[in-house]
């Protein structure tokens, strides 16, 4: 996969609630670029910003999510910036599941914003089958949801697959949270804590809000070092069928070959997920490895 190294265009903004101005914007991918792209020549293939609002709107400090170019793995940075500087800087931040943009509690204040629509909304069937990737740069990624979509709709399930800007943080809480949901695949970068996702980071504390939402969900990560606590331990206890993830650091353009495997042979052959997934470690062990926690058996 090529990065350009020296191209800004990899650094996005978030900034939802239309807090920041252009100028703004421009400083914060400036400094970014200087003190963390340039110096780290083609680490990263893309980094997501958003501040932290202070309750005046004005930012109290951002988080930086920071996806490799070569595992599906990413780092959460949190800093400041004074003078053109990156100052207060905090690797491996553990962010709040509260840390989001503040926006105006009261839209009856805001003249710009429509009436509510009261009209009934459309009635759409089960979703049983959700698969996604936040990052649709990622041919095979992309290439993945598609495939592993189209074993599930061979295997009669009702699908949804969330691709590039449709994989926020909010879609994805809404289905893994949703009763009719039997499994749920993300295709994307991970760590210890929780996986990016295309406006910030879905963490263990949102599972950790949970009760027994997740059952009966197969959860699947291909995303690195997702099978680890404190995220593991958050997602098996709140109501988990199963959950596959990443052990190591997973390799980008062979794991997704492993997970399309994975559901092509239990979706479509009926094979026993734990001996499906041993199956695949054997592939390429240094590069992809997967864990499997709770049920086993068939699909």
């Amino acid at each position: 996969m090529e990065n350009n190294k020296n191209d800004k265009s990899i650094i996005k903004i978030i900034d939802t609630a239309k807090r920041l101005s252009k100028k703004q914007k421009d400083s914060i991918v400036d400094i970014i670029y200087e003190n963390l792209v340039r110096k780290n020549k083609g680490k990263y293939l893309e980094v997501k910003v958003k501040s932290v609002n202070k309750i005046d709107g004005k930012p109290n400090f951002y988080i930086a999510y920071l996806a490799h170019s070569e595992t599906y793995t990413f780092d959460v940075l949190k800093f400041n910036i004074r003078e053109n500087e990156l100052t207060e800087i905090e690797w491996d931040f553990d962010e709040d599941e509260d840390s989001e943009e503040t926006e105006d509690e009261d839209n009856s204040k805001n003249p710009t914003q429509p009436p509510e629509d009261l009209t009934e909304p459309a009635i759409e069937p089960e979703i049983q089958f959700v698969v996604g990737t936040a990052f649709d740069q990622v041919a095979t990624a992309v290439e993945a949801v598609n495939n592993i979509a189209e074993y599930a709709k061979l295997a009669k399930l009702n699908v949804v697959t969330l691709i590039g800007e449709e994989a926020t943080v909010a879609a994805y809480k809404k289905y893994l949270a949703s009763p009719s949901v039997m499994a749920f695949c993300n295709i994307g970068h991970g760590n210890k804590q929780g996986i990016m996702l295309t406006d910030g980071s879905l963490t263990y504390k949102w599972f950790n809000s949970l009760k027994n939402e997740l059952r009966p969900t197969v959860i699947y990560f291909n995303s690195c070092i997702t099978y680890n606590n404190p995220l593991w331990q958050s997602i098996m206890t709140h109501g988990t069928r199963t959950y596959i993830a990443g052990k190591i650091k997973l390799k980008i353009g062979i794991s997704e070959q492993i997970t399309s495997s994975f559901w092509l042979e239990v979706l479509n052959e009926k094979n026993k997920m734990l001996a499906t997934v041993n199956e695949g470690n054997l592939v390429e062990p240094l590069k992809v490895n997967f864990g499997l926690a709770g049920d086993g058996g068939v699909f």
